[in-house]
């Protein structure tokens, strides 16, 4: 953490502004690819956004596994569903998009590139997303959002102190 905010309203309001300007880049990016994409184009670059999406894959694959089977804290290994999902919830997006967008429209090749880009982020999303919900709704059950457990929170009784019960 770079610095610590001292105020409750502040680190919120600091955490809701960050959140939004994430919200917002995302946004953009997105836009961009809705908006640059040549959907004959991308079709024609199946064969390479396949390639690509499977070379992404396998990078992931060759480096989550090996550094999170490396013991941590008190000779603990992080347990596989961890793993798994640090797997799977390494979906491509904005960065790669914007990345992207900053080629030179000269380059050779542009083209093919842009494609692969826009195609790896589709399936990471398309593929990903919906298998690690799965994964993680059966391997850890449903979870709550936030809302729901202060809802909880509030609906149950206080916990009896040892001061109560001597009471």
């Amino acid at each position: 953490m770079l610095f610590r905010i001292e105020r409750k309203d502040t680190e919120q309001a600091t955490r809701q502004f960050w959140g939004v300007l994430g919200f917002i880049a995302n946004t953009v990016a997105f836009l961009f690819i809705g908006l640059s994409t040549n959907i004959v184009s991308l079709a024609m670059s199946g064969v390479a956004i396949l390639v690509a999406y499977g070379v992404v894959v396998i990078a992931r694959l060759a480096s989550v596994y090996p550094i999170l089977s490396l013991k941590y804290g008190a000779a603990q290994r992080m347990p596989w569903s961890w793993r798994n999902v640090a797997m799977l919830g390494g979906m491509r997006g904005a960065l790669s998009i914007a990345l992207v967008a900053t080629l030179d429209p000269a380059l050779p090749g542009r083209d093919v590139i842009v494609n692969m880009t826009f195609g790896v982020v589709i399936l990471s999303i398309l593929l990903q997303g919906p298998l690690l919900s799965a994964y993680a709704r059966r391997k850890f059950g449903k979870q709550q959002t936030l809302p729901e457990a202060v809802q909880e929170a509030q609906m149950e009784p206080p916990a009896e102190t040892p001061a109560d019960s001597h009471g």
